[in-house]
């Protein structure tokens, strides 16, 4: 099948909010007339506010390829699954834009002639083959005998998403929206899905409000399943909540996520913050992004870049969303590394977002801490109280947590290797915090 479109129909909450029309490669984006007049209407990114003059050019490319999975040869498998000829994200959207994040529903014609929404049973051993599928290669994220409906993700790591429904599990398609996520980890780190659901728990203990995982068992194979925080019951029924991630929010191209190859930083999210959120919520907005900063800090998580961080967007109310991808890279070092208890083992390993124009988890100073205050116009010493509680407090929770997990999942590597890496993280905070290294 070679499917030829030019226009993209995109709905956002039930409503046709917009079109994305394609004339001789040159692509355009423009709000419908009667949605621009509605002051319920949200708009379908902070890159494109409610008017009727089209937008066009590479924010509309850059905004259409952020909906995509990250990586090209994902895209390619899934261009040939389709009998497509190309991997523009216009022609891939228009097969697999039904379920994308966040709010938005893209079709190639109007709502009311898609297919038939329909839920599809998928048994466990299903399930099972297709965690083992994106195992043995990670650019599998569909599996080609399946009944259900075409899903579209962001990110580089291999995923699927399906919906729970009284318990049992679905391949959703048309207007019915998945409800959770299951992501099987990334290759050659075994056991990160396991580490991740480990994280965002001991984060959520800590205070930070994050999204909500667990982790299930089909036919054998692990997998971290995440709860879609924008998806919610709304009157009895499921609806979408829209999001978009910062990349999205700045313009900023897929090749681009991280602040080192030339993407957005705190700052540029703190810009965000400051001209979108509600103003009765931008301190909190601030101080819940100053509390990640300094827990990925501790923690060692080095792939929070752009497109980890998100915005809630409802008609006249912007939020940030829970966190979501939290993991501790230090744990997949060397074992004999992460027993050392030596924690400047870990000084040259690179955050994704820069304090002082530095990344390096070493390079995190007392002027580190006062930046992000300063930065997040935050109380002079917020940062620093907040990571001596994260350092008194971690350690227990974290072992709380791994104790929760079965016998077999606390045997992994990098599940061992957790509570050596944490508590030599815990001594970096107390030594730079001690009155001494102050003098």
């Amino acid at each position: 099948m070679n499917l030829v479109t030019e226009t993209l129909f995109i709905y956002l909450y039930d409503a046709l909010a917009a079109r994305i029309v394609r004339d001789d490669r040159i692509i355009s984006l423009q709000y419908d007339a009667q949605y621009v007049l509605d002051d319920q209407s949200a708009p379908i990114s902070l890159q494109f506010p409610l008017t009727t003059t089209p937008y066009s050019g590479k924010t509309v490319e850059f905004f259409l390829e952020n909906l995509l999975p990250d990586r090209p040869e994902v895209r390619t498998q899934w261009a040939r699954d389709a009998g497509l000829d190309s991997i523009d994200a216009f022609d891939l959207l228009a097969i697999y834009g039904e379920d994308v994040a966040g709010g938005l529903e893209i079709y190639p014609y109007e709502k009311s002639q898609q297919r038939k929404t329909a839920l599809t049973p998928i048994t466990d051993a299903s399930i099972a083959a297709r965690i083992r599928q994106i195992r043995n290669d990670s650019t599998q994220w569909n599996m080609k005998d399946t009944a259900g409906g075409q899903f579209s993700l962001g990110g580089a790591q291999g995923k699927f998403a399906l919906a729970l429904v009284d318990n049992q599990w679905f391949e959703p398609s048309g207007a019915h929206p998945s409800t959770h996520i299951f992501k099987p980890g990334v290759n050659n780190f075994d056991g990160s899905d396991i580490t991740e659901h480990v994280m965002m728990r001991v984060a959520e203990q800590l205070g930070l409000e994050t999204a909500q995982t667990s982790i299930r068992q089909f036919d054998g194979e692990h997998v971290l399943v995440v709860e879609r925080f924008d998806r919610e019951y709304y009157g009895g029924s499921l609806r979408r909540i829209h999001q978009e991630d910062f990349a999205q929010a700045t313009g900023t191209p897929v090749l681009r996520k991280y602040e080192s190859d030339g993407g957005p930083g705190y700052k540029d999210m703190l810009s965000v913050i400051t001209k979108h959120v509600n103003p009765e919520f931008i301190q909190s907005a601030r101080r819940a992004l100053a509390h990640s900063l300094v827990f990925f800090w501790i923690m060692g998580h080095a792939d929070a870049h752009s497109k980890n961080f998100s915005v809630r967007i409802l008609p006249n109310n912007v939020s940030l969303t829970p966190l979501y991808d939290l993991n501790c890279s230090l744990a997949f070092e060397l074992e004999s590394t992460c027993k050392a208890l030596d924690y400047t083992a870990f000084d040259n390993v690179a955050l994704a977002m820069s304090v002082n124009k530095k990344f390096k988890i070493g390079d995190f100073t007392l002027d580190s801490l006062n930046e992000i205050n300063r930065e997040c116009e935050l109380e002079p010493n917020y940062s620093a109280v907040f990571a001596a509680y994260v350092a008194a407090n971690i350690q227990a929770i974290l072992i709380d947590v791994i104790e929760e997990l079965p016998i077999e999942y606390q045997q992994l590597q990098a599940v061992k290797n957790l509570p050596y890496v944490i508590f030599s993280q815990t001594k970096r905070v107390k030594h730079l915090l001690s009155p001494e290294s102050q003098e």
